[in-house]
């Protein structure tokens, strides 16, 4: 029940029991405005702690992934040290027992020269990639690093 004009004139228009129920109407209405207010405040509320929840759960999956790829780099260039620095040989006949170990180490050294090989197929490709060399990224992909599996 809605009123347009003023206070006087619903004094004067209206009896005393309509005024009691336009002012009863009034406060029921201001209650339940009070009370969507709450409720709107109170979901966007939850809606902010959800998404901070959302956001420092990003934040950790970032940060455990920064660590982990800077332990792939140190991994890489250790075992770029070790490629550039392979073992050496000796001049004289080794005994069978030096012969196999000396084997042993050449595979090892092999193996990871092989593994380095591996890792370095999605670097080779993204930058043939990115120099819009698609063909020879796709040969690449598909032809070199099938043979060195």
């Amino acid at each position: 029940m809605a009123l347009n004009g003023s206070v006087d004139e619903l004094f004067r228009q209206k009896t005393l029991s309509e005024i009691h129920a336009v002012l009863k109407q009034t406060r029921a209405d201001v209650e339940s405005k009070k009370q969507d207010l709450r409720e709107l405040v109170g979901d966007h509320y939850r809606s902010v702690l959800e998404s901070s929840d959302h956001i420092r759960a990003m934040s950790d999956a970032a940060a455990k992934l920064a660590v982990g790829a800077d332990r792939i780099d140190e991994l890489l260039a250790s075992m770029r040290t070790l490629a550039s620095s392979p073992p050496a040989f000796r001049s004289f006949e080794p005994s069978p027992e030096e012969q196999h170990k000396s084997e042993e180490v050449d595979r090892e050294y092999r193996v990871g020269l092989h593994v380095m090989q591996l890792l370095e197929v999605p670097e080779t490709v993204r930058g043939h990639l990115a120099a819009h060399e698609f063909a020879q990224a796709a040969r690449f992909a598909l032809v070199d690093a099938s043979a060195m599996q």
